[in-house]
């Protein structure tokens, strides 16, 4: 209250003058006065105690905010700290200490660096913090007076003086170290589950080689047989069943088994794509998308063209992502989008892409067959499959890639589509903006 009380002093002051001023006038002096000036001195007396009693009121309003204040500062369940230009203690508050284990005046007059496990880090962003004027949910480590680390968001603004200087910093410390901790549990087994996959994925490889290599070589085998038929002699009845075996009954068989074991195959090495999903290092920048899409759509010109469809790609706009992984995504979007055409119309696929709520929207849009609604979340199951026989290729693991890929970098993928009446496969990414 500072400035305030020079205010009232000054106004204490003048009301002074006009006292001995209205006192002179009642001794027989008014005449001489008058002569000097021309000031209404009961008026402007009126007046100044008039600014007063405003002045008391407001001073008494102020007091009582301040009051309210201080009581939700005293018993917010949040911590609040307040640092000066130096990034010292100015004040905390009980839910602050409760946090940290410390006294007040253990902290008190003390940098927050020191309570920071990277000293250095916090230098850094606070002269960020004072030149930008605000800081939004900035992560730091703390260090609880028992050593304990203790982790916390912070958001914060800058209080300025009356001549924009810099007075003092208001904050909020968010306790979020049950949160990073389950994160940190989640990750864990996250790669546990990756490695896992990993080493069984290879571990699976080496018997279905062997399965493949023994079947290819019973093949062989089948054929040596009958070439030897032709050349021994047996009975009609002896040679009728060994003709049924070797000419229909293994071969069957023998495909059966290489069909399935290409299966696994494609199991396995999808498995080892979902899982790379979630380790490998991403490489993040600007990316142009339309060269991307256009690289996309000219190596699946030929399978376009053999299924009579057009492709159709509009302005896109640039989105922030890792090059390699956003091919990924559109490759299976427009590859499924071919396979799944209705051959009851001239198949088309349209390819969007708009900013919507600080993010890049694109959208894959065909005339295909449609998925019913009951299905529009399961598609990006793992291993789930439209088709449930084999008239299209695949495994049922793009989307499921799909939808981690673009978790990964930061956006999200979702469908919207009806049976029969086509699909809009939509893919949010960040816009870098």
């Amino acid at each position: 209250f500072q400035s305030n009380g020079i205010i009232y002093l000054y106004i204490a002051c003048r009301l002074a003058i006009l006292r001995v001023l209205v006192v002179d006038d009642t001794v027989g002096d008014m005449a001489e006065l008058r002569g000097r000036s021309s000031i209404p001195y009961k008026s402007l007396y009126e007046e100044l105690q008039n600014e007063i009693s405003d002045y008391e009121q407001r001073e008494e309003l102020l007091e009582r905010s301040e009051s309210r204040f201080r009581l939700l500062y005293e018993n917010s369940p949040l911590g609040y700290q307040s640092l000066d230009s130096e990034g010292c203690f100015l004040d905390v508050n009980p839910a602050w200490l409760d946090l940290l284990g410390y006294d007040r005046d253990e902290v008190i007059g003390r940098s927050f660096g020191e309570l920071v496990i990277r000293e250095e880090l916090f230098a850094e962003l606070f002269a960020k913090f004072k030149k930008s004027g605000e800081a939004r949910w900035v992560d730091f480590r703390l260090i609880h007076k028992d050593g304990q680390l203790v982790d916390v968001e912070i958001d914060g603004k800058i209080v300025c003086n009356a001549d924009g200087s810099f007075r003092q910093t208001h904050c909020i410390l968010h306790d979020v170290s049950e949160r990073k901790r389950l994160v940190r549990a989640v990750e864990a087994k996250n790669r546990e589950l990756q490695s896992i996959v990993y080493v069984a994925s290879h571990d699976l490889k080496s018997p279905l080689v062997n399965i493949s290599g023994f079947g290819g070589e019973m093949k062989l085998h089948c054929a040596e047989l009958i070439e030897m038929m032709g050349r021994v002699t047996v009975c009609d009845a002896d040679r009728d069943r060994l003709d049924a075996l070797l000419n229909a009954h293994i071969p069957e068989s023998l495909g059966y088994i290489n069909k399935a074991t290409r299966k696994m195959h494609g199991v396995v090495d999808g498995l080892l794509q979902v899982s790379r999903v979630g380790s490998c290092e991403m490489v993040v920048h600007k990316i142009d998308m339309n060269k991307l899409i256009g690289e996309i759509v000219e190596s699946l010109s030929f399978q376009a063209k053999r299924a009579g469809v057009e492709i159709i790609v509009e302005e896109l706009v640039d989105c922030v992502g890792d090059a390699t992984k956003t091919n990924q995504i559109f490759s299976n979007l427009i590859d499924n989008a071919i396979k799944y055409l209705d051959p009851e119309r001239k198949g088309a696929i349209r390819i969007s892409g708009r900013v919507e709520c600080g993010q890049s929207l694109y959208c894959v849009e065909d005339n295909g067959i449609g998925i019913d609604a009951k299905y529009q979340n399961r598609v990006f199951e793992l291993f789930y499959r439209l088709a449930s026989d084999d008239s299209v290729s695949g495994e049922g693991l793009g989307l499921t890639i799909v939808r981690r890929i673009a978790g990964r970098l930061g956006g999200r993928a979702w469908a919207e589509s009806g049976s029969g009446h086509g699909s809009k496969f939509f893919v949010s990414l960040p816009n870098g903006q």
